[in-house]
């Protein structure tokens, strides 16, 4: 990329995801940008062919995944969050490639059934898979996907939202382990629709936690949020894991992650017509709205907390 240089400082970087990635945006800090857009953002703008985005990510057995996990949904769990952060821009995914690293001696049709789960989700959304790579480890499987895609119209950046902006979610939030992490749908076709038809002023998927991806939009976007926990949309699944485990289904809602669903800030008309229009073919909740100062959130008895970014923390 040109004018790239590293900026990052002599300290060693801190052990969190979000911190490492504030570090690498300074190292990697774009020079004369002229409409590129680099860390910090779901998926990396390239002003080239009218617009392209390019995204990866990579997945690991025992974080992302069980050693009981079907191999198809490995494969789909790896290209879909990929796909889901082309979806978070508001692009069209156009092609992929496909990693594996696995363990030696663990046999091709495992491999198979990942690149086989791969394979039905690209089709599914017209995507090509055009190459990839795979080497043989002593350690646990990991599995990744890069995804390029083209800009609709303008690309849909966390760093928009305004004070008095609402907040919407797509589908329902939380209850993820239950086995949907597996066999969700990347929101592509939502993503579209909004870049195309309306006026979006900011956006994120929802992978780490409603929780924690709001407050990266709004840190982003330089302002705050509030959130009504009663708005929040549950998922089936989360009620029945609230049931297991004691804790409020809203707040497996806030913070359980790998929802993949879209988390977006519109002018207050704007919201209103994407809630009544339903972009996607998909449900769409106002939670909340956007403010100047702290993020917080009202519980469901009305009192006020502050929201600290609940989701999942990726050590480093």
């Amino acid at each position: 990329m040109r004018g790239a240089r590293a900026r990052g400082g002599s300290l060693p970087p801190p052990a969190t995801e979000d911190k490492w990635v504030s570090w690498l945006a300074r190292a990697f800090r774009v020079g004369d940008p002229g409409g590129w857009v680099g860390v910090g953002d779901d998926a990396a703008v390239l002003p080239l062919a009218g617009g392209l985005l390019l995204t990866c990510d990579t997945k690991a057995e025992g974080t992302h995944f069980t050693r009981r996990a079907l191999p198809g949904g490995i494969g789909h769990k790896a290209l879909g969050s990929s796909l889901s952060d082309i979806a978070a821009m508001g692009g069209t995914p156009l092609a992929a490639l496909l990693w594996v690293c696995a363990s030696k001696g663990k046999g091709l049709r495992r491999l198979a059934g990942i690149a086989r789960g791969a394979a039905a989700l690209a089709r599914s959304l017209g995507v090509r898979i055009v190459g990839g790579d795979t080497i043989a480890s002593r350690g646990p499987l990991v599995v990744g996907a890069a995804v390029l895609g083209r800009v609709n119209r303008r690309p849909l950046l966390r760093s928009g939202a305004r004070p008095g902006d609402r907040i919407l979610v797509s589908g329902s939030l939380g209850g993820s382990s239950l086995g949907r992490h597996l066999t969700f749908t990347p929101r592509v076709r939502a993503g579209e629709a909004l870049a195309r038809r309306y006026r979006v002023r900011a956006a994120i998927d929802i992978s780490d936690g409603l929780g924690r991806d709001l407050v990266r939009l709004c840190r982003a976007s330089g302002c705050g949020a509030r959130i009504e926990a009663v708005r929040i949309p549950v998922s089936p699944a989360a009620r029945r894991l609230s049931r297991r485990t004691g804790r409020s289904a809203w707040r497996h809602a806030l913070s359980d992650g790998e929802d993949f669903e879209l988390l977006v800030a519109a002018a207050p008309r704007e919201a209103a017509r994407i809630a009544r229009e339903r972009p996607g073919g998909i449900r769409w909740t106002q939670i909340g709205e956007c403010v100047a100062g702290a993020s917080r959130i009202v519980l469901p008895g009305g009192r006020e907390s502050p929201l600290r970014g609940e989701g999942y923390v990726h050590p480093l």
